[in-house]
């Protein structure tokens, strides 16, 4: 083989191994792993007083992550609220991120009290 078509096919290898690793990088196949957890951060008050038998429009929280961006849309928001009966709730928000990390629970207080009635 002519040395000339040698050192092109070598070279050519070479620029094409070269491509597969840029690849590689670019789509995270020799990344670390993403181990950092989502912050999730509540809109409006942590506490809030409603009166017994009202109701309760929560409202929300917002989630980020490092690596997913605004994962808000994921949040799972739970409460054994029920506002027809004095006491104290929690509305508890959780999310995780794709590669499964969960960020620390929020927690919002509801407060249901009966109100006085005037007259």
């Amino acid at each position: 083989m002519n040395r000339n078509i040698t050192a092109m096919l070598m070279i050519s290898v070479l620029i094409l191994a070269g491509c597969e690793d840029a690849d590689k990088q670019k789509s995270g196949a020799n990344s670390a792993p993403d181990t950092t957890a989502p912050v999730i951060t509540m809109n409006g008050s942590d506490t809030v007083t409603i009166a017994v038998g009202g109701s309760y429009n929560d409202a929300g929280a917002k989630a980020v992550d490092d690596v997913d961006g605004d994962i808000s849309a994921n949040i799972r928001a739970t409460s054994t609220l029920d506002a027809a009966v004095s006491g104290t709730y929690a509305v508890a928000y959780n999310v995780a991120d794709a590669a499964e990390n969960d960020a620390v629970p929020q927690y919002r207080l509801i407060k249901g009290r009966f109100t006085k009635l005037c007259g």
